[in-house]
Parts: structure tokens; C-alpha cells; sequence
């Protein structure tokens, strides 16, 4: 079945004995990815570039500018798990006649994600929060596309099946869960292609890797696949450097149907090694006066909607501390509202202190009443 899918979704006339080569070189590619991983301790890439709209909202031209500015600070902990990424550029707004900034910063401390956006700059509504912390598997919080070629660079490879998110980078890939699907020519030389497992969508998702064997297993091209056709493509520039081959930059393309819906390109312009890292630079401070949400996600096997969290809203006083507004609990498979999980403590506290009350009067009475026998 898996033969006849991979055989099915890539466009290159492969056969199956073709994807089921020898496995040696897939042994070669993922000891090759492992050891990028352990090359650094901490890792900082300030990006630059433009992203061009080429399809607005129902198939409308987009409104100008042509290209628009992007700017991206990516600070990886790769000792530690830890994540930050600063973004800067522009969104199209929800009635597809403007664009409108978003500057924001998303971080994972290895326990929760964060996220902050400063209102006055991106023109957020007055039920917008300024700071959102999430606690839980962070199912939903997947690393940009835009930033595949930083993490392929460190042998984190994104798949279809198991996304970079942002507490968990890599799915730890391994020989068996590729396949290879021939050679290729590009850029004047030879790419190895090595494919995922379908991802269990209709119509199928692929991912299509295009590795240089030569270049330390560097990833020229990554390709996304529905079916046939593609919906994401990353085509990387490799550099040699002190450190071994890394990306230059890149241009990364978003397909709608077998249009170009957005192209975006990306040049490094700054990479640092081992960076000195802190706390803070993960676990970002809320600025009094700002509205926070907190959420809850689901732990997995109770039967709770994963898009759905459990969300408390807070404001931020003046001293930093956090006054709460209101709160929702976990929302079932069925769409039953649970009540807020935090109010279960504060009852059972109160039932055991109740009850511990009663057993101490008690047993004075009982004392006393002995006594004056």
C-alpha cells in the first residue's frame, strides 16, 4: 500500500524497486542529519528578504505593494529544547484590500509556549490579547514553513506525518520511516530524493526530500504534496563554511491548486554560533497592562477536543500581577462546555477542611464530655 501511494504522489516515473533501493544511503542521510545535530550548543540566524502576494481572496489580484519586507531573528537551544523566533512583516487583512504589520515573538521555555504582539503596532482589536502562554502539548503551535531550511541545517527534519512544532522540533526520524525514489539533476549537480511516509490525509501528504550526499546531507529542496500536487516548495542555497554546509538562503513558495500563491525569499545575513542564552529569552515577561490568556491543552485519551483549550483571561496590573477576568474549561469530542478545571481544587479544599473541622469538634466534645463523667 505504502509502495503504491509513494508511487502514486511523486511526480518522478519511479518504480517500486526504485523506492525500495538499498537502504545504504538512507543509513548514510540520517547519520548524517544526527550529526548535525550535535554540531552546536545554541545557534542565533537573523533572516532577511521579501514575500510577494501573487493570489488575493478568492482568486482577486492582491492589493499593492508587489513585495513587502520581512525580517526574522530564529534563536535555537538546541541543548535544551528551547526556541525563539522574532518576526516582522505584513499579513493581508481579513477584507483582502490592504495589508496590515504583524510584529510578533513566539518562544518555547520547555515547558510552555509564549507569545507576545504590542498592540499599537499591530492594530489589534480590544478582545485581542497583547500575550498568550500555553501549557500542554502544543499540538497547534507549528513551526513556520518559511524556517525549514534553519532546521534541516540541524538535522531536524519536518515531516507531514509529525510537523516541527514548537516544543517538540525533530520527530527523531530514523532509516525505516524513509524511502528512496531515485537521483535527480540540480543546480549543475546530483540530489539524492528521499521520501516520507504518506501522511494519513485524503488525498495523501508527502514530503519529497532533494539531499546533496556530498554536501554533509544537505537538503536542496524540500517539496509538500497532495496527491500530486505540490503546496509547499523550499528550495535552499548551500554555503560552506567553517562549520560545514549551512543555507545562504532560500525561496519558498506556497501553491494553491497548481498556482503560486505566495513566494517569499530568504537570505541569512547573520548566523551566530553558541550564543549565550537565558531564561528570559524564552520565558517572555507580560508588560503590565497587557491582556494575557492563558491556555490549557488537552492531554491526549480523555476524550477533549484538541482545538479547543481551556482559556483563562487575565490583565496585567500595574505591579505585574495577573487579575483574572474569566475562565472556560475543556470542550469534549461532543461539544459539551466542562466547567473550569481550576475551581475543582478550591472545592475539594474546602470539603476536606469542612471535614476536618467537623472531626476535631468532635472529638473535643467527646473529651469533654468524658471529663465531666
Amino acid at each position: 500500500m505504502i509502495r503504491f501511494l509513494l508511487g502514486a504522489v511523486v511526480v518522478l516515473v519511479v518504480s517500486q524497486e526504485t523506492i525500495l533501493w538499498a537502504q545504504g544511503p538512507l543509513d548514510k542521510i540520517v547519520q548524517s542529519w544526527e550529526q548535525r545535530k550535535q554540531r552546536f550548543q545554541t545557534v542565533r540566524y537573523e533572516l532577511d528578504g521579501t514575500a510577494s502576494l501573487k493570489l488575493g481572496l478568492e482568486g482577486k489580484p492582491p492589493p499593492p505593494p508587489t513585495e513587502r519586507p520581512v525580517h526574522i531573528t530564529l534563536l535555537l537551544d538546541l541543548a535544551r529544547g528551547r526556541v525563539r523566533i522574532d518576526s516582522s512583516q505584513s499579513i493581508l487583512w481579513e477584507d483582502g484590500d490592504r495589508y496590515v504589520p504583524r510584529v510578533s515573538t513566539v518562544s518555547f521555555d520547555g515547558k510552555a509556549g509564549h507569545a507576545r504582539m504590542e498592540r499599537d503596532v499591530n492594530e489589534l482589536g480590544p478582545d485581542n490579547p497583547d500575550a498568550t502562554i500555553s501549557r500542554g502539548p502544543l499540538r497547534h503551535a507549528q513551526v513556520d514553513s518559511l524556517l525549514w531550511p534553519l532546521l534541516t541545517a540541524h538535522g531536524l527534519i519536518p515531516t507531514s506525518r509529525e510537523p516541527a512544532r514548537m516544543d517538540r522540533l525533530s520527530p527523531g526520524l530514523t532509516a525505516s520511516d524513509l524511502f528512496l525514489g531515485g537521483t535527480a539533476a540540480i543546480g549543475g549537480g546530483q540530489a539524492t530524493i528521499v521520501l516520507s511516509e504518506p501522511a494519513d490525509a485524503k488525498p495523501p501528504m508527502i514530503d519529497e526530500y532533494w539531499v546533496a550526499l556530498d554536501r554533509e546531507a544537505f537538503v536542496l529542496r524540500h517539496v509538500c504534496r497532495a496527491g500530486k500536487l505540490p503546496f509547499i516548495r523550499v528550495d535552499a542555497e548551500p554555503v560552506r563554511s567553517e562549520h560545514g554546509w549551512m543555507p545562504a538562503g532560500w525561496v519558498h513558495t506556497v501553491y494553491s491548486s497548481d498556482e503560486v500563491h505566495q513566494l517569499t525569499k530568504l537570505k541569512v545575513t547573520r548566523f551566530e554560533v553558541n550564543p549565550p542564552v537565558k531564561d528570559t529569552d524564552f520565558d517572555l515577561p507580560v508588560p503590565p497592562g497587557a491582556l494575557l490568556w492563558v491556555q490549557e491543552n488537552p492531554p491526549a485519551g480523555e476524550g477533549l477536543d484538541p482545538s479547543r483549550p481551556a482559556l483563562t483571561r487575565y490583565r496585567v496590573g500595574p505591579t505585574g500581577r495577573w487579575e483574572k477576568l474569566d475562565e472556560v474549561g475543556f470542550t469534549t469530542m461532543e461539544g459539551v462546555q466542562q466547567p473550569p478545571r481550576s475551581s475543582w481544587p478550591t472545592w475539594s479544599y474546602l470539603l476536606i477542611g469542612s471535614a476536618v473541622v467537623a472531626v476535631v469538634a468532635v472529638l473535643v466534645w467527646y473529651r469533654r464530655h468524658k471529663s465531666v463523667r
